[in-house]
């Protein structure tokens, strides 16, 4: 696995042993930054069930201000940790980061301080968590995209979000992205 695009392309990202998390495949982040475009630029970012990190090391790597990364697993967080530190390097500098070592359901942010929010919770949950992280996320970004990695069968709707645009292709469970902007957007064109 790697960074597809920016200042960082093609460093590695690391990941945990085993099967505690799923990674974001190279294909789905580039085509979902490929989505986002410009937007990224100079946006706070924050990944919530990080995991290895990618789709916040991938936003750095295009241009993004900050990342705030919020994984509960000890081990994972320092996985994260590792990772930052190869795409630092690969920056020649210091990149805006935070990680918060807490569950995403548990965690309190400021009002409208996220331009992209990334969203990609253990499939087994995702129907459980998304009404309450729909809702807490659309106070989290004001006028911003949440972008949620889904299986392609999954759909999802709340009034605070619009639906924007739908990647992936195949059936049932594979791997898919939901983008949405806030209703008080428009964000994306």
């Amino acid at each position: 696995m790697r960074i597809t695009g920016g200042k960082a392309r093609s460093i590695a990202i690391q990941s945990p042993k085993g099967s505690a998390t799923r990674p974001a495949t190279d294909q789905m982040r580039e085509r979902i930054f490929s989505s986002l475009g410009d937007s990224v630029e100079g946006a706070r970012c924050l990944d919530l069930f990080a995991g290895t990190g990618a789709y916040g090391l991938e936003a750095l790597s295009r241009g993004a201000a900050e990342v705030t990364f919020v994984e509960k697993h000890r081990g994972t967080v320092e996985i994260i940790r590792k990772n930052i530190q190869a795409v630092q390097r690969a920056m020649d500098g210091q990149i805006g980061t935070q990680i918060l070592n807490k569950d995403v359901l548990g965690i309190t942010l400021s009002p409208g301080t996220f331009d992209l929010i990334f969203i990609d919770p253990p499939y087994p949950i995702l129907q459980e968590v998304a009404p309450e992280l729909m809702e807490t996320t659309s106070l989290w970004s004001a006028h911003g995209l949440a972008i949620w990695e889904l299986p392609l069968a999954t759909t999802l709707s709340h009034p605070k979000w619009t639906p924007v645009k739908r990647l992936g292709k195949g059936r049932g469970n594979s791997p898919s992205a939901l983008i949405l902007q806030t209703v008080s957007g428009p964000y994306l064109a």
